[in-house]
């Protein structure tokens, strides 16, 4: 993660859980409901990812505390149409209103 641990600002990406570096000393676990947790650090408070009980394959990174450089790249977004307004959608991507369709 990020040496200066500078905060996400929603910027999160869907990582396999296989894949994850998990399990680094300053990690907490936040049981936000009975089926949504969040992983943050213990150190400086910065919310690092987040998993759902339903999506147990998956863990959701904020990538925006994540070194650089950090070899992603923006590939489709989803809940678009609850983005705020001062954020900018790329028309070039795959775009959805809600989660992705189960089909």
């Amino acid at each position: 993660m990020s040496a200066d641990h500078r905060p996400p600002h929603g910027s999160h990406r869907g990582w396999r859980r296989q894949r994850a570096p998990v399990g680094d000393a300053t990690l907490t676990w936040y049981q936000r409901t009975p089926t949504i947790r969040y992983g943050f650090c213990s150190t400086c408070g910065a919310t690092l990812f987040w998993s759902a009980a339903d999506k147990e394959e998956t863990l959701t990174v904020a990538a925006g505390t994540l070194d650089q450089p950090t070899g992603l790249r923006t590939v489709l977004a989803m809940y678009a149409d609850e983005a705020a307004d001062y954020h900018r959608l790329d028309d070039a991507l795959e775009t959805h209103g809600g989660e992705l369709p189960l089909d």
